[in-house]
């Protein structure tokens, strides 16, 4: 039995290094006239005092507590709580995340 070859697709070859072309220099100045765009945020102080509340931990044991009771109670889960969790995961999903 021969197994040297592959037919006319043809055996083994040399591997040839791939050779990148170097990208063209970039211009640190942008061109006379030429406005460059900047990005910014502003973060409000309503965003800020939540952020803050959030990494509380008085704030995230009182949270958890609540959430706890209401799971032990049966109330946690609803069907607006399970539209909102598949609004999010489709939304998500048309994001590509």
């Amino acid at each position: 039995m021969d197994v040297t070859g592959a037919g006319t697709v043809g055996g083994a070859g040399a591997v040839r290094p791939v050779h990148l072309a170097k990208p063209a220099a970039v211009n640190a100045a942008p061109a006379p006239g030429v406005q460059v765009p900047r990005d910014e945020v502003q973060i409000s102080d309503a965003a800020r005092s939540l952020s803050a509340a959030q990494i509380d931990p008085q704030v995230r044991a009182a949270r958890l507590a609540e959430i706890k009771s209401a799971i032990e109670a049966g109330t946690y889960d609803s069907p607006q709580r399970l539209e909102a969790a598949i609004d999010k995961m489709i939304a998500a999903w048309s994001r590509g995340a």
